[in-house]
């Protein structure tokens, strides 16, 4: 119930100069002032921090839907020093699931296969379907994918059914 004027923004640490001169802008356009902008490990860490008292060494890895960063700081006494972080913005979840989206799309033959990288809402529905797999094989060790009529041709229509399982899974986002 009360107004905000001032905020401190987390985002990723992968973020440009640019991007967070941006997200700046974009706040006081908004009316807001921003304080601080922080990477969002060291969000996690100060929050982390806040009641350890306990002097410790904290590594936090956040692996994001378009990126991964990794953090070092060293915590307690309520202070919080970061060591290192740093990031990669071609590694995440979306990474994973675009691994498994050619992957499955290889299963059709190759004429096909062109039809769903040329097809959005066959597209659509194989990421929306190897990201629901990707999820589900975090805690069960197998799963299937079924999508009828995925792809439609003069020829009629293909249906994708496949079963993957989770060491597959790793094998094919190892790299």
């Amino acid at each position: 119930g009360e107004r905000v004027e001032k905020v401190v923004v987390t985002v990723p640490v992968s973020f440009t100069a640019a991007q967070r001169q941006a997200l700046c802008e974009a706040h006081r356009l908004a009316g807001l002032q921003v304080q601080q902008i922080l990477n969002a490990s060291t969000a996690t860490a100060l929050a982390y921090s806040a009641e350890k008292q306990d002097s410790a060494t904290v590594l936090l890895i956040d692996l994001g839907g378009g990126s991964c960063s990794v953090a070092l700081f060293d915590v307690g006494g309520g202070v919080c020093e970061a060591r290192v972080s740093i990031g990669d913005p071609s590694l995440g979840g979306d990474r994973f699931d675009t691994c498994l989206a050619e992957y499955v799309a290889a299963q059709f033959q190759p004429d096909q296969q062109r039809h769903i990288w040329d097809d959005h809402q066959a597209l659509q529905r194989l990421y929306e379907a190897v990201e629901r797999a990707k999820c589900e094989l975090s805690s069960i060790t197998h799963t299937r994918l079924y999508l009828p009529h995925l792809v439609r041709t003069a020829a009629g229509s293909s249906h994708l059914d496949i079963a993957l399982t989770r060491t597959q899974f790793e094998t094919l986002t190892a790299p």
